[in-house]
């Protein structure tokens, strides 16, 4: 019996060996679960930036076993994960696990170690193959009311942190785990504060809400939409800007640069002309970026330094990195299997010639491949490989190709969330507090992973 393609979701009949749709009501459970599943996901990297226990206790309680029954919606479901890359992603949970095991690093004790390998798990199960088992007519629609949630959410606690720092102040709720605002360091830098989030991480995940705005614009074009999105584009501006980071604002003008090129390839102008509007938004591009960078050293951060200057030093990154041959050359084990997760930092730190304890390495790849080894390295080339094939896939198509404008835009996000990680450890392995931008991008890449196989079958 044939499988109809309005429903997703058939069940195989035992010993008959007939397949037959699922109940409207059995798929919209299977979909409930999912999305769960994927709240949960968000909401445990959430719970990370204010408070560690209750999100070891989560992720252990909670998260834990909600990814041992996502297997089974994907059996109920029938779903043929060929292909999807959803294999590959698991491979890279199980070398975490085998890394620990080989360094004595408990993963029966609620702690670190547990909840990373929860949240890589949680990475593989749940957020990338949630396109996958979806059903077809509801997958882009649960993604747009996830989306549009997360950034109401979003904007109304940097509404409250924007608050603050109009009366030079930080609100402290929940004895102190709450906090929305600004304090001050001892060189008179601001520092914007939501819940226990680094500044530089609200900005990231700014950058990355203030990209997603025109997607939600293109999947929803509705003229009563226009006010409230280009007021969400303005506070999440406004908290790229206050976040001070450097990082967030080159990702942010290239994922605008991007944005910028789907427009100007879908349009019908000359392709001489289309070449000279894109250099031209280019330029404007660079000369924003330098005068809003210029706006923050001198206002937010009160520094003199230019931002040749931060170019070309990359901020000490360069001998942080320096490290690593140092560390590899005292340890060669760590080629193979990394360094313990737990004391990653603290051995690192005697290589690092810097005053102080770094708390990264400052690349999500560098910092993957000291904690991972080579084999935990390779995984993550091999996913930005895989990123990148379906990257380009959508936004080089032809618009006669059938892929919208909505399926381009989206793919922009995910690309400036890479680009931050190339300088910041948010992806692959957990560097620091901001997990919630691992989660989204390994959601979006396994929708653009949809798109860009339909497109090329």
């Amino acid at each position: 019996m044939a499988v109809s393609s309005d429903n997703p979701h058939p069940l195989r009949l035992e010993g008959v060996g007939m397949e037959r749709p699922l109940t409207p009501l059995r798929a919209a459970a299977a979909d409930s679960f999912l999305v769960a599943a994927l709240l949960a996901a968000l909401g445990a990297t959430v719970m990370r930036g204010f408070h560690g226990n209750a999100y070891h206790l989560f992720s252990r309680y909670c998260l834990l076993w909600i990814e041992f029954f996502v297997p089974a919606a994907v059996f109920l479901g029938k779903k043929d994960l060929r292909g999807s890359g959803v294999f590959a992603f698991a491979l890279f949970p199980l070398w975490f696990a085998l890394c620990c095991l080989y360094h004595g690093v408990s993963l029966t004790v609620a702690g670190e170690a547990q909840a990373a390998l929860v949240h890589l798990t949680s990475v593989a199960l749940i957020a990338f193959p949630f396109a996958e088992l979806t059903g077809d007519g509801r997958r882009r629609k649960i993604l747009d009311a996830v989306l549009l949630a997360g950034l109401i959410v979003f904007a109304l606690m940097l509404l409250i942190a924007f608050y603050g720092v109009f009366r030079g102040a930080c609100f402290s709720l929940w004895h102190g785990r709450l906090r929305f605002g600004a304090t001050y360091s001892a060189t008179g830098r601001l520092e914007l504060r939501v819940l226990l989030w680094h500044q530089y991480c609200t900005a990231f995940l700014a950058m990355a809400c203030c990209l997603s705005i025109p997607y939600v614009l293109a999947s929803r074009p509705r003229r009563c939409f226009y006010v409230p999105a280009a007021v969400l584009e303005l506070i999440f501006l406004a908290a790229v800007a206050l976040g001070a980071s450097r990082n967030a604002m080159l990702a942010l003008m290239a994922g605008f640069a991007c944005i910028a090129a789907i427009g100007i390839r879908r349009s019908s102008l000359p392709v001489r002309t289309k070449k000279f509007v894109f250099a031209a938004v280019c330029v404007l591009l660079l000369f924003f970026g330098a005068f809003s960078m210029n706006f923050i050293y001198r206002n937010v951060t009160h520094s003199i330094r230019t931002i040749w200057y931060g170019l070309t030093t990359l901020t000490s990154r360069i001998e942080i990195w320096g490290a690593v041959p140092k560390m590899l050359r005292d340890r060669p084990e760590a080629l193979l299997w990394g360094l313990p997760y737990v004391k990653l930092m603290s051995v690192l730190n005697g290589y690092i010639p810097l005053e102080g304890d770094i708390a990264h390495m400052h690349s999500g790849y560098v910092h993957t491949l000291c904690g991972m080894g080579v084999p935990g390295g390779a995984l993550a080339s091999a996913y930005t490989v895989l990123f990148f094939r379906d990257f380009f896939t959508l936004v080089r198509a032809k618009p006669e190709s059938g892929i919208s404008a909505t399926d381009q835009l989206l793919a922009v996000v995910p690309f400036s969330i890479w680009c931050v990680n190339l300088l910041e450890p948010e992806l692959f392995l957990p560097g620091s507090s901001m997990l919630s931008l691992n989660v989204l991008f390994a959601l979006l890449c396994g929708y653009l992973r949809c798109t860009a196989r339909a497109n090329r079958s």
